[in-house]
């Protein structure tokens, strides 16, 4: 039998489309599935628009009539049995989107939380408060993929110059990959911000130092496996709180009068942090609540200013 017309373009339409909803039904079956995803629907959209490179409203507008090649199907169920396994999905597709910038991510690199979105609005209410200098300097501590530096850049442009260091080189190609591709200027340093303290001193005090450190406990890593495709000195720093005490110590020497601190918070950890810091001369001046925790703070020196030595 022979079909012509209007009712062969149906008729192959119907195959077309019985196609692709099987594909988007067979990802979903084995998304929901895993015990490490909460939104399946969600991240099948994300996974077809990266891998045919279109939009969410693309998506849903384009895939009546787009064929969907064997090779792309067969790779489309081997990227959702890594994903089902706890693989990141941002390592899947290569980026992830950090207050609206789209940011290139890959194996070895911590992957940006939303709630670290938190801080940097915090750390940008803070800047505009309290600041009023044309120049200012900006510090942040573990940049991971850059995305709080290239955040606070975005939206102060030249009003603000920003260092962002860490301690994995990889972390860094990945962060000054993500300031060219967004036309941000940055200057990333290699280094762990106990042992290079003095010599960024010398080259002079921060108005703000900002930072998301490692703070869960060995345990609290070891028992979420999910978390393990992603760097673990990301997440773990000696006991877990230990990063934070440090960083108390040295936090003044850093600072211009005044200056203040911006960190994001682990929750049990929230007033050992205030605690240590207001030791050192700290006040806390701010804070982000969200779901009853205290997830960011800004805390201002207000002791002494000490020149360092060495």
């Amino acid at each position: 039998m022979f079909f012509s017309g209007r009712f062969s373009e149906l008729i192959l339409l119907i195959v077309n489309l019985m196609r692709l909803l099987e594909v988007y039904s067979k990802l979903l079956e084995i998304l929901r599935a895993s015990e490490f995803i909460s939104d399946p629907n969600l991240e099948v959209e994300r996974l077809l628009t990266a891998l045919l490179n279109i939009s969410r409203e693309q998506l849903f507008l384009k895939l009546r009539s787009f064929e969907l090649p064997d090779e792309v199907y067969l790779h489309l169920l081997e990227m959702a049995e890594r994903r089902a396994s706890g693989y990141p999905l941002d390592y899947l597709i290569g980026y992830t989107y950090f207050r609206n910038l789209k940011l290139r991510v890959k194996e070895g690199v911590f992957i940006p939380r939303p709630e670290t979105e938190f801080l940097v609005d915090l750390a940008l209410k803070v800047i505009r408060d309290s600041f009023h200098e044309k120049q200012l300097r900006v510090l942040d501590v573990g940049t991971g993929t850059g995305c709080i530096a290239l955040a606070i850049k975005k939206e102060l442009g030249d009003k603000v110059e920003v260092l962002a260091l860490d301690v994995s080189e990889r972390a860094l190609r990945v962060a000054r990959d993500n300031a060219i591709s967004l036309g941000l200027e940055v200057r990333f340093i290699e280094g762990d911000v106990f042992e290079i303290w003095k010599k960024l001193v010398r080259q002079g005090r921060f108005h703000l130092i900002v930072s998301n450190p490692p703070y869960v406990s060995p345990d609290w890593y070891e028992s979420h496996k999910e978390l393990w495709f992603e760097p673990r000195e990301a997440f773990v720093y000696k006991s877990g709180p230990d990063f934070y005490l440090e960083l108390s110590k040295i936090s003044h020497e850093l600072l211009i009068e005044r200056g203040v601190m911006c960190l994001e918070l682990g929750f049990e950890y929230q007033d050992l942090v205030v605690d240590a810091f207001n030791e050192r001369g700290f006040e806390e001046i701010d804070w982000v609540e969200f779901n009853g925790y205290k997830v960011a703070t800004c805390l201002r020196y207000i002791g002494e200013l000490k020149t360092s030595r060495g």
